[in-house]
């Protein structure tokens, strides 16, 4: 297939990355031979009790108690009922997302012979799921199942289940397999879900495995992935992390990342960290990402930050977005702010059309 075409073929994957960002959000199913599993089924809810609940949050509760006791025989005769049961849309996609991701760990081929011959709303995210699910166990059986059962548009759309499942088995195993089809539209899109895969378990080791990738886009996908999700859980230490990489072609990107977070979170942390910094292009970026969030704030305080930004231009960018905001929310107090903004004439001018 030529490049083309496969360009032609990236809407079609993005439409299936839907169930990419939800699975990855669901709890671990525990296989059915771990002994959290075998310890849950003389609680466990029946499928109709789970069905008769009709609180969201508990429905939910009790379809995850009668997942995680899935056995390997019952997942065959369970799977037309699963599939016939009522619900709004987004409930019927989760439902079938999480039934094919526990039955593709425990017998894959089957579970994506059943979810490809079914009709309605879930089936794109239900295959994924379950190739994700098998990929986590057997990754190489995945890996050739797709290569004889599915067309070459379906083997693109679905690369994407492949290469999160096998992250979960083997990192270093799925990222050489990510690496080898870096010519696709959105390759980057693979090394992203390694990553995120890899800051789940350990910070640490993804930002080791980070720098290991090939300089250039692998790599730099690979960085801001690790910057956005580990800002969430502890955005100094990815601060830290992100000032100190090497070049600035990682280091502003991710740096922008976790202050954005880290501003969102604690405003007076992050400020306080930013006062440390010196001066310097990294700076001047995370100030402004720090701006951008915190603009609608005190105006005076927020405007003063942004005028400690040493590149000219980044600097009226920062004033200019501030202004933008505050202009929508108080045009009398933007004005009298605007003689001693910093702002240049022109964008002054600019300002002040805005309120007329």
């Amino acid at each position: 297939m030529n490049r083309i075409a496969l360009s032609v073929l990236a809407a079609a994957v993005l439409a299936g990355v839907a169930y990419y960002f939800g699975i990855r959000t669901s709890p671990h199913v525990a296989p059915a031979s771990t002994p959290a599993a075998a310890a849950v089924p003389a609680a466990r809810p029946t499928l109709s009790a789970v069905f008769a609940e009709t609180d969201p949050v508990q429905h939910r509760s009790l379809f995850m108690q009668w997942l995680t006791g899935l056995t390997a025989d019952e997942t065959a005769f369970t799977a037309p009922q699963l599939w016939a049961m009522p619900g709004d849309v987004n409930e019927v996609t989760e439902r079938k997302k999480l039934f094919g991701y526990a039955w593709g760990q425990r017998d894959g081929a089957a579970a994506l012979e059943f979810a490809r011959t079914q009709p309605g709303a879930g089936k794109v995210a239900a295959i994924g799921a379950a190739l994700a699910g098998w990929a986590s166990r057997d990754p190489e059986a995945a890996k050739a199942w797709i290569a004889a059962r599915l067309d070459p548009r379906e083997q693109l759309m679905y690369s994407w289940a492949l290469v999160e499942g096998w992250a979960r088995n083997d990192p270093a195993a799925a990222t050489a397999n990510a690496l080898s089809m870096k010519e696709l539209p959105n390759a980057g899109r693979f090394i992203q879900t390694i990553a995120l895969e890899q800051v789940r378990r350990d910070p640490s080791a993804a930002c080791a495995w980070a720098l290991t990738l090939p300089e250039g886009s692998s790599r730099e996908a690979a960085v801001l992935e690790i910057a956005t999700h580990w800002s969430r859980i502890s955005p100094q230490a990815a601060a830290d992390w992100a000032r100190n990489l090497p070049g600035t072609s990682l280091a502003i990107p991710a740096l922008k990342n976790a202050t954005t977070e880290w501003a969102r979170q604690d405003a007076a942390a992050a400020g306080s960290w930013l006062n440390q910094l010196p001066p310097s292009k990294l700076r001047d970026q995370a100030v402004a990402s720090y701006c951008q969030v915190l603009a609608v704030q005190n105006l005076g305080t927020i405007s003063q930050w942004a005028q400690t930004i040493t590149d000219t231009h980044l600097r009226e960018q920062s004033l200019v977005r501030i202004a933008e905001e505050w202009m929508g929310r108080n045009p009398a107090t933007t004005l009298a702010w605007l003689p001693n903004s910093g702002l240049s004439g022109a964008a002054m001018e600019r300002i002040k059309q805005v309120a007329h």
